[in-house]
């Protein structure tokens, strides 16, 4: 996306304290970029910007870019060009997308359109009015961005949508933040369960974390999924389209999803009760290749749902989930996921859950059988005790191994030399 910002440089001769009147309106005109190119660079560093001082070009680059401002600052200072909005259009047209944005910043009391052709994109337009500005020009503006977003938005609310005045906001930040609203749609997400779908957003997020799809792949008894071994953690909330009348800002916090709004219509206050009601986690797909949980959270009369995101490395007992398939045991009972044919198990000789400590026993077993055997078999020894340790620490069982450090500190005074040696150097890696 570009944000193309056409800074109004037109000069009256007929305003009374002229010099003064477009000083005060030109440092407007940079607090407000300022103050917007800090919107853009916490969404994404990728958005792009170019500026014109009237007709003028004066930088075309990122929004992080601090040479930004002061290039402005110096064009401002050094340039005394005109705005001709119609041949300005007329030249930017063909390196405009639908998808890029113009904001105009004017004083509206010399502006003029003089239009020809309108543009590709949304345009916004901020008044800064430390003038009275002139009611003609101001109709001239609206219908200027009426006629421009009209067929691209259904929004009725044109003048406030649309066409912003610096005089009705306290500051600049309040100004930008209103601004923001309308000329950033919010990041959403779409989710899938079977056959249905629907958009959702993730919070918190810094904007390059916000997945396209999720999508349900299974379910997993809540029972056996304790201690999940988790990389992020986000709230899933309902969407925040731009014609709604709330909608999410930078400094908003989302709400849980009202007792009210639990109907069939809606997914997530679908998903909630259910998973709730079942005692089960929701599998997911982030959009390609990573994976992560759905889990349902009571809080008093509402409830939240939360992304858990699951490590792009996970440990040796956990299987590759690109290969995984659900179905049911033998008693009919539901089944902990399984590999596909021809795929060893996750863990152990028998399907198990990858996420309890099932299996410690015979696994510290084995470990004890290989260390009384040594100077025999050392590969096999520590293969052995690393993955009993990974296993472990990822589903938070450190007082396993503090356990299993003691056994072996008892036990390694009867044997050999060598496994006395390897023993006691598990024993303190086990303890750490």
């Amino acid at each position: 996306m570009v944000v193309f910002f056409i800074l109004d440089s037109y000069q009256s001769s007929y305003i009374t304290g002229r010099n003064e009147v477009e000083s005060s309106r030109n440092k407007l005109y940079v607090q407000i970029i300022k103050e917007i190119l800090v919107y853009l660079a916490s969404r994404s560093k990728e958005f792009e910007l170019e500026v014109f001082w009237g007709n003028t070009s004066c930088v075309r680059s990122t929004a992080t870019d601090s040479d930004v401002l002061p290039t402005i600052e110096n064009t401002i200072a050094s340039n005394r060009s005109s705005l001709q909005l119609g041949r300005l259009f007329n030249d930017i047209r063909s390196r405009m997308k639908p998808s890029d944005a113009i904001v105009l910043l004017t004083d509206a009391a010399t502006f003029r359109a003089d239009i020809t052709s309108y543009p590709l994109t949304m345009i916004f337009a901020i008044v800064v009015d430390v003038v009275p500005p002139n009611s003609d020009q101001i109709s001239e503006l609206k219908e200027l961005v009426t006629t421009t977003n009209d067929d691209k938005f259904s929004c009725t609310s044109t003048t406030k949508s649309w066409i912003l005045r610096y005089s009705e906001f306290s500051d600049v930040k309040s100004l930008v933040s209103e601004l923001m609203k309308s000329l950033l749609e919010p990041d959403y997400t779409v989710l899938y369960v079977g056959n249905l779908s629907a958009s959702v957003c993730v919070y918190p997020t810094s904007g390059k974390d916000v997945p396209e799809s999720i999508e349900v792949i299974g379910f997993v008894r809540l029972m056996n999924m304790m201690n999940i071994p988790v990389h992020d953690v986000q709230f899933i909330t309902p969407s925040q389209g731009r014609n709604t009348e709330k909608r999410l800002t930078v400094d908003d916090k989302p709400g849980f999803v009202r007792t009210e709004e639990q109907d069939d219509v809606d997914l997530l206050g679908t998903i909630g009760p259910a998973l709730l009601e079942t005692e089960c986690v929701a599998i997911a797909l982030i959009d390609e290749a990573k994976y992560g949980c759905i889990t349902a959270e009571k809080v008093g009369d509402d409830f939240c749902l939360v992304l858990n995101k699951f490590p792009s490395e996970m440990p040796d007992f956990v299987p590759d989930f690109a290969t995984l398939i659900s179905g049911l045991d033998d008693l009919a009972g539901a089944l902990h996921f399984t590999t596909l044919k021809g795929i060893a198990p996750s863990y152990g000789p028998v399907v198990q859950s990858w996420v309890t400590e099932h299996g410690f026993n015979i696994d510290f077993q084995k470990i004890m059988r290989l260390l009384r055997k040594l100077p025999e078999r050392p590969h096999l020894f520590y293969q052995e005790v690393n993955r009993f340790r990974n296993y472990a620490l990822a589903i938070g069982m450190d007082h396993a191994l503090h356990e299993a450090a003691r056994i072996i500190r008892e036990e390694i005074a009867q044997l050999n030399a060598m496994a006395q040696k390897h023993g006691a150097y598990v024993a303190t890696a086990f303890g750490m």
